[in-house]
């Protein structure tokens, strides 16, 4: 499995066992795509998975920067107007 993808499915299972339903996997629009849309009782939530095997790149964290975020907000507002 490549290591994104595995990534993701690591992702899923932990979403789920926190009691998260799995909406959707790799959401796209013509704008981009969403690794994991999960709903937490009334809530949606848009996860951008970021896989890494050491800290050498960096957090998982500090790889969301304010692009990522504006991409995931865009995404969020396209999945809900359906």
């Amino acid at each position: 499995m490549v290591e994104g993808k595995w990534a993701e499915e690591l992702a899923c299972r932990y979403l789920r066992q926190q009691g998260y339903l799995i909406v959707a996997r790799n959401w796209r629009w013509p704008g981009g795509e969403v690794d994991i849309i999960a709903k937490d009782g009334d809530t949606l939530v848009f996860v951008e998975v970021k896989g890494r095997r050491g800290r050498s790149h960096g957090t998982p964290e500090e790889a969301v920067d304010a692009r990522k975020r504006a991409h995931l907000w865009n995404c969020a507002r396209a999945f809900l107007k359906g």
